[in-house]
């Protein structure tokens, strides 16, 4: 996170809530994301809903209650800060004999690829992450295995996927290892094409293997980007 020293206070919200940032302009509805720090490690949110207007909406319902979040909109194509901003998130209002008092677990994992902005010199770099939502990453243990499909249009072969994560594995271009589940907080990758030229990359998370007992595969949202 590269600004938040003086946010935007939105102020307080349930986490039953959904808030709708209005004062941001410039950017492309479904093309950005929030980035903010939990227990000492950066989060990622992608924005997957917005509001009649095209302004972005935040889903609290993966915030944790009675805690104070900073975080900073960023649009996904090219890094860029939209801004920084500032909320508390309470807890829902209900009846205090409800069981349970919050929503369960669904206990289904669901995905999303966040793409970086690629590098082209010699070869194409494309940096990409696996969004699990926070309160999923539960689902995940020592072992667990996520498949993943990629569509390249024009590539040549020889394309190749690798991470510095030393908390997951890299088994195959299309198979990653989670070696350290309680570490796990973003899944960061790199898919290497060599040559440079345009290149169109389709991702999605198809399923995933050896999970938490009462675990299940989610709907996983395919996402493109374009080499150049």
């Amino acid at each position: 996170m590269s600004c938040c020293q003086n946010p935007t206070n939105l102020g307080c919200y349930c986490s039953c809530d959904t808030v709708t940032i209005t004062t941001l302009t410039g950017y492309t509805p479904n093309e950005v994301y929030i980035e903010y720090q939990f227990n000492g490690a950066n989060r990622k949110q992608l924005i997957t809903e917005v509001s009649a207007t095209g302004q972005p909406i935040i889903d609290t319902s993966t915030l944790n209650e009675d805690y104070n979040y900073t975080f900073e909109v960023i649009e996904r194509a090219t890094g860029t800060s939209l801004g920084c901003f500032k909320i508390k998130i309470t807890p829902c209002a209900g009846d205090i004999f409800d069981i349970p008092a919050l929503p369960p677990v669904t206990n289904f994992i669901d995905s999303e690829i966040l793409f970086g902005t690629a590098r082209c010199t010699l070869d194409g770099f494309l940096p990409f992450d696996i969004i699990i939502p926070d309160p999923q990453l539960a689902g995940l243990k020592d072992g667990s295995i996520i498949n993943l499909a990629f569509t390249i249009t024009g590539a040549p072969t020889g394309a190749y996927m690798y991470s510095d994560d030393l908390n997951i594995e890299v088994i195959s271009p299309t198979q990653i290892k989670i070696i350290s589940a309680a570490a796990i907080t973003t899944i960061s990758l790199v898919f290497k094409i060599p040559g440079c030229g345009a290149y169109t990359v389709m991702c999605v998370v198809t399923s995933f293997d050896n999970l938490v007992a009462g675990w299940g595969n989610g709907t996983h949202t395919p996402e493109t980007k374009n080499i150049f």
